[in-house]
């Protein structure tokens, strides 16, 4: 096999702080859950059948918040969120700039990284991948409620707030076994800074992204439409 391509998670980078154009060697002093802790495990796995296997080239992505036709977490949530409840609730009203990434991209990366034009590039090498547009998280909910075509206000709430919600979903999650509506951990996503630095993909492998945010988030709107998967 010529070459292996891992697709990782930047999840391994949250911390509950703010972070801006984060690199790809950046570490947190903890992970935030065991998904992350996962992840950051699975790159390890990658680094050492890197080395025991120098015939094959090994390439990690870390796409950030992927979406598009098809996605069942993010859009969709929002949307199901949107028609219920008529608002949608943000930290601060949703300032908190924030990164994505269109699901047609993290495959145009795939597809470059696999590309003879790489094999040059080191065996394990890590590569952030996003839209390369940075965007406050109210104008990415407000862009999808004007395509869905939704009556939905955002509505601004102090994070200790809703996080305390969050909280106390979790803990009638747990009892009745189903899943919150909102956890600690994706309330404080929604919360804080959250960008990536996509140089190195730029650089190394050529990487631009060929679908715009806005374009992405159209598309992802219209898809939504034409299959049913509005609630109704």
């Amino acid at each position: 096999m010529r070459n292996f391509i891992h697709i990782s998670s930047p999840s391994l980078y949250f911390d509950y702080h703010h972070h801006r154009d984060i690199k790809e060697d950046f570490r947190p002093h903890r992970f935030a859950n065991e998904f992350a802790r996962s992840k950051a495990a699975s790159e390890e796995v990658i680094n050492m059948l890197s080395q025991a296997n120098p015939q094959t080239r090994f390439t990690i992505l870390r796409p950030q918040s992927l979406f598009g036709p098809h996605d069942k977490v993010f859009i969709p949530r929002l949307a199901h969120m949107m028609h219920h409840y008529g608002s949608i609730l943000l930290p601060h009203g949703g300032s908190a700039l924030v990164d994505m990434t269109y699901y047609e991209n993290a495959v145009h990366a795939m597809w470059l990284a696999s590309q003879e034009a790489c094999d040059k590039l080191p065996s394990g090498r890590v590569y952030n991948i996003t839209n390369g547009e940075h965007r406050t998280l109210r104008s990415i909910v407000q862009k999808l409620i004007d395509e869905l075509n939704i009556d939905c206000r955002i509505r601004s709430v102090p994070y200790p707030m809703l996080d305390m919600i969050a909280r106390s979903m979790e803990r009638l999650g747990r009892k009745s076994a189903k899943e919150p509506p909102l956890t600690h951990y994706g309330v404080s996503k929604l919360n804080f800074d959250f960008t990536l630095d996509i140089t190195r993909a730029q650089e190394e492998l050529g990487y631009q992204p060929v679908i715009t945010l806005d374009e992405g988030i159209e598309k992802t709107a219209a898809w939504l439409r034409d299959h049913g998967k509005l609630p109704r």
